[in-house]
């Protein structure tokens, strides 16, 4: 046999080894404790007079702000150089644009007097039956 065939057999047998029986052997000592919450139930009239015995917060009395003090002026010490003037770029002039052309007249109907009529189709009579009808009712 190839030694890549026998090398995969081992491994494929193994993982089917691991997936069947891995854990079956290596069960913990104690199982970590459920986490449980008690619950109430309660009517709505109950929930009403639950709700209604809530206080509310009183309004906060409203208290002007009082004006932040005026910052004392202080003169600078040397004044700012103006900065340089930068030469400003003259703009291109506007381009004219170009009129649109008229738009195409539309065509003009077409004169459908000189067609056709689509001719129908002949219908053919339809032949009389050649077997005769029963007149035993047959089993179905």
């Amino acid at each position: 046999m190839n030694k890549g065939v026998i090398i995969s057999g081992i491994g494929h047998l193994g993982l089917i080894l691991w997936a069947l029986f891995g854990g079956y052997f290596l069960t913990p000592d104690h199982a970590p404790e459920v986490a449980v919450t008690s619950v109430s139930l309660m009517s709505s009239a109950e929930f009403d007079a639950m709700s209604a015995a809530v206080p509310t917060a009183p309004a906060p009395a409203e208290q002007p702000a009082e004006p932040a003090p005026a910052p004392e002026a202080v003169a600078p010490a040397e004044p700012e150089p103006a900065p340089e003037a930068q030469p400003v770029e003259e703009t291109p002039p506007p381009v004219e644009l170009a009129e649109p052309q008229p738009a195409p007249e539309p065509d003009t109907a077409p004169d459908v007097t000189e067609i056709a009529p689509i001719p129908r189709p002949e219908i053919a009579e339809t032949p009389e039956p050649v077997a005769p009808v029963a007149e035993v009712e047959q089993p179905i």
